[in-house]
């Protein structure tokens, strides 16, 4: 509830010294359920969640999540928090097939596009890039292997949000209207994906935004920087349509530390 998080917000504000926030950016996320989709899909439920460009979020999460985020020695977990804003005009001029193509997979999330099941088989990206999985897609980005060959996970917590509002722009509108009015104003939506996730090892999401980038990444189990097989410089192509604004890295410490720290004797 939005309620809880803002007494927890104001808790923690008012236990810190005065002075010791530097920025602080308060983003409302909501559910987004899509009611144009869900009315023409009787798959569609009740806690399933779009993102607001159209494509259902958060259905790739691994089914041993606590295995995924927690690290085994401290019950703690490593947290990447990224506000995005979308450019939604540019959303709306994609077709359903070239919305596909940005991601890499259908618009409910559930399949993969190409003829490759790299869910399972994640060292075959180059094959299902082969089989028609756009290099540039999001998919195609961020799938990689752990040293052990297995497919790389994170446990996605994330939410849309957005705001309507209404902008003052002086360079709008005619000259007439500039001469007797001043300031022109328009409506605006500015919305985009809070993107919230845990993993065990950050080196997972050093991976993942380093392929998103285009850039080389380190592989641990040959001890060599590679791209599995595709182009060094090929970026992720949700970044033509979505602008990350922030990004933070934080550890979540389990309850035990906490409790540990809270008994030291400052």
């Amino acid at each position: 509830k939005v309620s809880d998080c803002f007494e927890l917000g104001k808790l923690i504000v008012d236990a810190l010294p005065e002075g010791s926030i530097e920025e602080c950016d308060c983003v409302h996320g909501f559910q987004y359920q899509n009611k144009q989709k869900r009315k023409n899909s009787e798959k569609e439920s009740e806690s399933d969640t779009y993102d607001i460009s159209g494509s259902k979020i958060n259905v790739a999460n691994p089914k041993e999540r606590a295995r995924t985020a927690l690290i085994p020695t401290t019950g703690g977990s490593y947290v990447l928090a990224q506000k995005w804003r979308h450019d939604l005009n540019a959303f709306k001029c994609l077709n359903k097939h070239e919305r596909e193509s940005v991601f890499g997979k259908t618009e409910d999330g559930l399949s993969y596009l190409g003829e490759v099941d790299i869910d399972n088989n994640p060292e075959y990206i180059q094959k299902a890039i082969m089989s028609g999985l756009p290099k540039e897609s999001h998919v195609a980005r961020v799938i990689g292997m752990n040293p052990d060959c297995t497919k790389i996970e994170i446990v996605r917590q994330s939410l849309p949000y957005g705001n309507i509002e209404t902008v003052i722009t002086p360079e709008a509108g005619s000259v007439w209207k500039k001469m007797f009015y001043g300031q022109v104003t328009r409506n605006h939506v500015s919305a985009g994906l809070y993107f919230l996730a845990y993993v065990n090892d950050p080196y997972i999401f050093n991976y993942m935004l380093d392929r998103m980038t285009g850039s080389n990444v380190f592989n641990r189990k040959h001890n060599r920087y590679n791209t599995y097989g595709n182009n060094e410089s090929t970026s992720d192509d949700v970044m033509k349509y979505s602008e990350c604004l922030t990004g933070q890295f934080y550890y979540v410490p389990s309850l035990q530390q906490l409790d540990a720290v809270a008994k030291l004797d400052m």
